[in-house]
Parts: C-alpha cells; sequence; structure tokens
C-alpha cells in the first residue's frame, strides 16, 4: 500500500497542504455563563407534559426559532421563542398525515423559516406552514420518494436562503437519506413570489463506498461563492460530503467540470465526493472489533473567521469505544490534521452538538449537561478549543439510538449567543451566554438563481492522496488520523 507523502519528512508541501497548516489568526472571544431555562412540550389536546415513556421520532429547529417534533402520524409546531418557557410549551399548529398504509409513518422532520418538510416511508411533504389557514391546505405537491419500494427515506434536512436575482427572493434545498440507495437526493425549490418544486430540479448524490443506511444529512453553515456542502452519516460510522455550486435557475442539468476553489481551499465539483478514512487509534481494533462501537453523533461544516472551511464531528463513545474522541479538522484536510477536542473541554459521551455560523464557539450536548466551547487557532495550524469552558445543567437526553431526536439551535446576537435545544421526550432547553464584543454573521446568501444538478456515479470519483499504511496508523498520535482524499468532496470513515 502506497505511503502518504503528507507524512513524510523533508517533502515540500503543495499550495493544497500549506492551506491546511494555515496559522488561524483571530480575536478570541471571552463568553460568559447566563441564564438558562427548562421546560417541556405539551401536546395539542392533553394538557399535561410528555411522560418519559413517550418519545417522538423526530425533531427540529428553525432559525426563526419554530420546533418541529414528529410522532409516527403527526407534526406538531411550536413558537418557542413566543412562549414563557417558565411554564410547559403548547403548540401552535399540527399537521394529522393521511397515511397510505399500515406500513407508511413519519421517518423525520425538517423545518426553515417558511417551509417544513416531512418525510414518510414513501413521500416527501413540503408545507409553507405561515401562510394562514390550516398547514394541510398550504402545501406543494408532494413527491414519492420511495423508488417503488427500492429504497426507504430515513433521515431529513432543509436549507434555506435569501438570494438576489430577479427570478427568485429566496431557495431552499432539501437533503433525503435512506436505506436502500447508496446516496443522498436532494431536492430545490425556489421562492418567485411564492413556494415552488423546481420541476426535474433534484439529484442523487453517490456514497459509493457506503454499505449501511444513511441515518443523518445536514448543510454546511455558509454558502461561499454560491457553493455550499452537504454532508451524510451513515450507520457505518462514515460522513459523506459533497459540494454543489448554484449556476443558474433553470438550466438543463449537466455536471460542473471539477473545479479549485481557492476561498473553500477545496477541490470541489458538483455532487463529486472527496473520501477520507478514520481508522482507531488502535490498529488492533479492527481485527478484534469491540462490540460496542459508539456513534457519530453530529456533524457540522463552519467557516472559521479567517474564512477557510472546518469540519467538526461529535462522537459517543459509549461502552468503551474504540473510536477517537470528537474532532475538528479544515475540511479535506490529509493525516495529522485532525485535533480531537481536549480531553478538559469535553468527556467522552457527545450527544449532539452545534456550530456558530461565526466559526467561533461550539455547542456540545453531553449527558446532564451542555458546553460552549471557544475556539481558536492551534499551533501548527487549524482550530482548537480553549480550556475555558462554559456549562449549564441540561435535561437534554437521547432516546433509542435510531432516532434523530436531540436538535439543537445557535443563534448569535449582538455581544451574546442563544441555546435552545429540544430532545426526543419534549425536554426543551434554553441558554444564554454573553459575549462582548462579538459580531453578527449574516446569513448565508445566493447571488444567483438555481444550480445545475445531474446523477453522478462511484466511476467519476478519481482518488489523488493515497491511503496509509497500518504501521504508519499505529505511529501516529492519538489525536491525529488518517485521510484518504480524491477530488470534490468528502467522506470520513471512522473504524471500530
Amino acid at each position: 500500500m502506497a505511503r502518504s507523502s503528507f507524512a513524510s519528512p523533508g517533502v515540500i508541501p503543495t499550495s493544497l497542504e500549506r492551506q491546511y497548516q494555515a496559522t488561524e489568526r483571530f480575536h478570541v472571544l471571552q463568553a460568559s455563563k447566563g441564564i438558562s431555562l427548562q421546560t417541556r412540550l405539551l401536546q395539542q389536546k392533553r394538557r399535561f407534559s410528555i411522560r418519559d415513556s413517550e418519545a417522538f421520532v423526530s425533531t427540529a429547529i428553525a432559525p426563526n426559532g419554530r420546533v418541529a417534533v414528529a410522532t409516527p402520524s403527526e407534526v406538531r409546531l411550536y413558537n418557542i421563542e413566543c412562549q414563557n418557557l417558565n411554564k410547559d410549551v403548547t403548540p401552535t399548529a399540527s399537521v394529522r398525515l393521511k397515511l397510505l398504509s399500515k406500513g407508511e409513518s413519519v421517518r423525520a422532520v425538517a423545518i426553515s423559516d417558511d417551509l417544513l418538510a416531512v418525510v414518510t416511508h414513501r413521500r416527501l411533504m413540503v408545507y409553507e406552514y405561515q401562510e394562514t389557514g390550516n398547514i394541510e391546505d398550504n402545501s406543494l405537491p408532494e413527491v414519492r420518494i420511495d423508488q417503488k419500494a427500492s429504497w426507504t427515506p430515513r433521515s431529513l434536512s432543509i436549507l434555506q436562503v435569501d438570494a438576489t436575482d430577479p427570478d427568485q427572493s429566496a431557495a431552499a434545498w432539501i437533503a433525503v437519506g435512506g436505506e436502500g440507495v447508496n446516496g443522498v437526493r436532494l431536492y430545490q425549490y425556489s421562492r418567485r413570489p411564492c413556494w415552488t418544486a423546481l420541476r426535474d430540479c433534484h439529484l442523487t448524490l453517490k456514497c459509493p463506498r457506503n454499505t449501511g443506511l444513511v441515518k443523518s444529512v445536514g448543510f454546511s453553515t455558509f454558502v461561499r461563492m454560491n457553493f455550499l456542502f452537504i454532508f451524510a452519516v451513515t450507520s457505518e460510522n462514515q460522513v459523506a460530503c459533497w459540494s454543489v455550486h448554484a449556476q443558474g435557475l433553470g438550466k438543463l442539468p449537466s455536471p460542473l467540470a471539477v473545479s479549485y476553489c481557492d476561498v473553500l481551499t477545496v477541490v470541489a465539483g458538483a455532487g463529486r465526493p472527496v473520501s477520507m478514512s478514520l481508522p482507531p487509534h488502535d490498529v488492533n481494533a479492527t481485527q478484534n472489533p469491540s462490540p460496542h462501537r459508539g456513534d457519530i453523533t453530529g456533524v457540522n461544516i463552519f467557516e472559521s473567521p479567517s474564512e477557510r472551511p472546518y469540519i467538526f464531528v461529535a462522537i459517543n463513545q459509549e461502552h468503551g469505544s474504540q473510536l477517537m474522541r470528537s474532532f475538528i479538522a479544515p475540511l479535506g484536510a490529509p493525516v495529522s490534521r485532525w485535533r480531537s477536542l481536549p480531553g478538559n473541554t469535553t468527556g467522552r459521551q457527545s450527544l449532539s452538538a452545534a456550530a456558530t455560523r461565526n466559526g467561533r464557539f461550539l455547542v456540545v450536548v453531553e449527558d446532564g449537561a451542555l458546553k460552549l466551547l471557544t475556539l481558536r487557532g492551534a499551533f501548527g495550524g487549524g482550530l482548537t478549543c480553549s480550556d475555558r469552558t462554559v456549562e449549564w445543567a441540561s435535561s437534554l437526553k437521547e432516546t433509542a439510538k435510531d432516532m434523530c431526536a436531540i436538535s439543537l439551535s445557535v443563534k448569535e446576537s449582538l455581544g451574546c449567543i442563544e441555546i435552545t435545544g429540544v430532545d426526543g421526550r419534549g425536554h426543551v432547553f434554553s441558554a444564554r451566554a454573553s459575549v462582548p464584543g462579538m459580531p453578527v454573521t449574516a446569513p448565508p446568501s445566493l447571488t444567483i438563481g438555481g444550480f445545475t444538478m445531474a446523477e453522478l456515479h462511484g466511476d467519476q470519483v478519481v482518488p489523488t492522496v493515497p491511503e496509509l499504511c497500518g504501521k504508519e496508523i499505529s505511529q501516529a498520535p492519538r489525536v491525529d488520523s488518517t485521510v484518504r482524499a480524491s477530488s470534490g468532496g468528502v467522506e470520513v470513515m471512522l473504524g471500530r
């Protein structure tokens, strides 16, 4: 197996390597602990809190503070920001779904400032929930998504951005992951002036290495030069990322040529994945796997204050898992650029995580606690966390492992951070931290409308960075990991 030149002494770094090693220089802001509130969600008809034995199959929080939760047959909306959190929160609306068969039920929900997305075993349904009247009366055409029972949807995410374009005032993308297809299905919507699903504008992002199901999907917190990133987490603890470029509304689908994106420091092509592999710290763990694997519980792709893209992966190491600790790295970086978070800042069991849009803070949910971590430049390049953390006691808990039920929202205000969390048992947590001098980052937006999509297959992925052998892996520092990279996106594989 070929050795990676990145780990060899005396090798002159390439321009891409130098970007990964670039020193982050920005003023580190100090956060101080503010007030926190904990409450619960009320059911719509029965005026009592949800019992611990009852759980939602999915939760989601919009940037505007709206919360969506789903049971197998119903979706409920709550307006957290407009209610007194000293009391239990009452729902503002609900959608009772008309299921097509006994085998159909709600799998996941996602919510943006304007749109509510619901995916079942068979269908993707989208509603303009901000419009007057019943939510069911403001639905967009549903999509039959199960491909004649050959694919079962499992996870869902939505990104809505403003657009400075004469053809549309906003755009939205909905990503759906599942089992039976090694990839993610992506759909585009446009507001001009009403929300419309763009006809035939959908894409399958292929995961050629994936042998499991896609248990969660998501989007980057930024859109840079009309590029955005989409990621997927599989049941095999793989993270696949793709870059998608907005080219122009209504153009015929055709793949973008692979190009170098200097701003994002990633070799990026539309829908083309870059693959990376993270082995465990102990190379023998792959030969004698632990029965308790642990899980990836959160992924965030964000920009640092220097406008460099990073990926943060939160990991639950419960039951003696051999997985590395939660880590942060430049997006697409090779070999030793992966840094585990300092052990004195987080524990081994991260249940969920989020990054601020300005790239200055991370939020991590642990068992019984919620932590705010301050990001700073690391020695030798990249980012790490300051030793000083802000911590609150938290009621947020995990439910079943097959439920993506803990959702986080981190809102930047002038001089403060507001954090909201909700879990699958209806617990609501809200906290505020004071951050003097912190600016507010503008939400992501497009300068042109739409983007071009086409289906890509595994044979279009060409490896460009060789794979490290076991000897190099065993000699690597514990904070580091091994990476295989190819042109255009990112796939991270954590071993047993």
